[in-house]
């Protein structure tokens, strides 16, 4: 959506920038676990998705940085 409309879309309220953010920090982190994988976006999501368990999006990009690749 960055690319589409820049960064006014978000700018509208500041829940739409936090939601942003903190769905950009599992992304990235998605992209280095790739890069990590020979690019195997399959294997990516399955290790966000064990580290996750059962908890919710804001719990996993809350602590996305103590995952490691």
């Amino acid at each position: 959506m960055n690319e589409r409309f820049g960064t006014k879309w978000r700018s509208s309220s500041q829940s739409d920038a936090q939601h942003y953010s903190r769905r950009m920090k599992i992304v990235k982190k998605g992209y280095q676990l790739m890069d990590s994988h020979q690019g195997n976006k399959r294997m990516a999501i399955m290790k966000l998705e064990k580290f996750r368990s059962h908890r919710g999006l804001r719990w996993l990009s809350d602590t996305i940085k103590k995952f490691e690749v």
